[in-house]
């Protein structure tokens, strides 16, 4: 695979469980470009 895409809707747990799972995407292929499809309030990073 060349290209993640992850989706993380825009609730606390989902907010919690995108880290580790970057985290594991990208240890299991570490040339892959991952991008994450987020909603407005779920994009904002002082959310």
């Amino acid at each position: 695979m060349r290209r993640v895409l992850l989706v993380r809707l825009d609730n606390m747990g989902d907010v919690l469980l995108t880290t580790p799972a970057f985290r594991a995407i990208r240890r299991a292929l570490p040339g892959a470009h991952l991008a994450l499809m987020a909603g407005r309030r779920g994009a904002r990073s002082d959310a």
